[in-house]
């Protein structure tokens, strides 16, 4: 008997998440996997990804080298008393300079996190050559239907197509896989303001600790009016990742991800003080502002 013809799967989306996905099929030989990415490269936006003890134990059941590549760059609390800590919740109070502690909320591996970039790089580096198609941002999906070889046609930005028995949509937030499925008139194919912006930002650890002395070797959420301010190390406790979300009625840019400006950062967190004030003031701080969704 002629050999059966191999199942084809195509990823759209070649982020963390299609990634662990094309692992996970690796092993199995009657699929033909292939990924499809809108960039040039593997790019990720952001800094700092935190993985739970369930995304943890998802990871090692996608892949030993998968979950391997994530415990490799994984970094977590450095003081002991906090090693299960998920995050120390702290309220910034006027008046105070370290807050009021409204508690600790601990899980059985503690904050465990990683660079994204880092960690994605670990996980390309684990799928074959030639099984990634870079530059290819998807516009449409036809289906085939019964009696073609392949029953679903994509089409790129770029004009090319491509065909596959299966196509699975791990291309974000704005994913046209997501549009093709639910139907473009459904509210919730499509995104929707939520009223929130994200401020993202990197302090290198000798200035962070300046700032905050011991708050800065651990994972801390500092909650206050209309907004939180978020802490915890990555790269192996060289780097101070921040997180900065606050309301805001409107959004006017056209992109979603902006460069902020320190004005815009300190006008957002005027009201707030003590140690949140001091972190959003760091000359050595680069932020990003997220629109979220």
């Amino acid at each position: 008997m002629p050999a059966s013809k191999p199942f084809s799967i195509a990823i759209v989306g070649g982020g963390i998440g299609g990634l662990c996905l094309a692992i996970g099929l690796l092993h199995r030989s009657q699929l033909k996997v292939s990924i499809f990415e809108a960039s040039s490269a593997f790019t990720e936006i952001g800094a700092g990804l935190a993985l739970g003890p369930n995304a943890q134990r998802a990871l090692r059941l996608i892949s030993h080298a998968a979950e391997q590549a994530f415990r490799d760059h994984a970094t977590g609390n450095s003081s002991p008393t906090l090693s299960k800590a998920w995050f120390d919740f702290r309220c910034d109070v006027q008046g105070t300079k370290d807050g009021l502690d409204l508690g600790i909320i601990e899980n059985e591996t503690g904050q465990q996190t990683v660079h994204r970039a880092t960690f994605l790089d670990a996980l390309a580096s684990l799928v074959p050559e030639g099984m990634v198609h870079f530059g290819k941002r998807l516009v449409r999906v036809t289906e085939l239907g019964v009696g073609h070889n392949e029953l679903v046609l994509l089409h790129f930005a770029d004009g090319t197509t491509s065909k596959a028995d299966c196509v699975i949509g791990a291309d974000g937030v704005h994913s046209p896989i997501r549009k093709h499925l639910l139907g473009t008139a459904t509210p919730v194919a499509t995104p929707v303001f939520s009223g929130i912006v994200a401020y993202r930002g990197l302090i290198p650890m000798d200035n962070a600790k300046d700032v905050l002395g011991k708050y800065a070797d651990d994972a801390y959420v500092w909650c206050g009016n209309g907004g939180m301010v978020m802490t915890y190390p990555i790269n192996s406790g060289q780097v101070l990742n921040v997180v900065a979300a606050c309301e805001r009625s409107s959004w006017n840019e056209k992109k979603y991800v902006v460069e902020s400006t320190a004005e815009q950062l300190s006008k957002d967190f005027e009201n707030w003080g003590g140690r949140p004030r001091e972190i959003i003031k760091v000359d050595s701080i680069f932020f990003s502002c997220h629109l979220l969704f």
